[in-house]
């Protein structure tokens, strides 16, 4: 626990010296931004627009664009991104979104 400005913080440290807030101060007019979160979904959101309009330019699905973008930034790929287990949270719900439209593209005529 440490002591800010707005009172009492609790937080999490890792072994790599990174900061995680577990919860508020009592005071809530303090804002509390993860800059390094932020430029990480900014990383990935913007790199993804670029593969997916990369992948329809060459008259392929953006989604193979979506997929190339996130393997590019992975630990596997250039490993691009500091607050991993925090864009992989966000990163669940880009896969069930993006499973959400494919299935909006199907329809049920070309199911049958």
């Amino acid at each position: 626990k440490r002591v800010s400005e707005g009172g009492l913080v609790t937080t999490l440290i890792d072994s790599k010296n990174n900061q995680y807030v577990l919860n508020r101060p009592k005071d809530t007019t303090l804002h509390y931004e993860d800059i390094s979160l932020i430029n990480d979904v900014i990383a990935v959101v913007s790199i993804a627009f670029i593969a997916g309009l990369v992948f329809s330019a060459l008259g392929m699905p953006a989604f193979f664009g979506y997929i190339s973008a996130g393997l590019a930034l992975s630990p596997t790929g250039t490993n691009q991104l500091h607050n991993f287990v925090q864009v992989e949270s966000l990163g669940q719900f880009g896969v069930f979104f993006l499973l959400f439209v494919l299935g909006l593209e199907f329809s049920v005529s070309r199911l049958r």
